[in-house]
């Protein structure tokens, strides 16, 4: 399981990292088993380390 933390700075012309505004997105992830029966949809979100064989969740919060 992986979990990744970012944030999308609404203003990056002051001197705060994360503004008040901002977008975070907390992502979980987990290693997909892949099954040939069963159409899979990729989400880039979910590609961490170019490894796309992954599922996850997603949570955006504005701040």
């Amino acid at each position: 399981m992986r979990i990744s933390v970012s944030c999308d700075d609404r203003d990056n012309t002051d001197a705060k990292a994360c503004s008040a505004g901002s977008i975070i997105s907390i992502a979980v992830s987990w290693p997909e088993k892949q099954n040939t029966a069963q159409g899979q949809v990729n989400d880039a979100r979910c590609a961490f380390n170019a490894d796309p064989n992954r599922a996850c969740v997603v949570k955006e919060v504005t701040l």
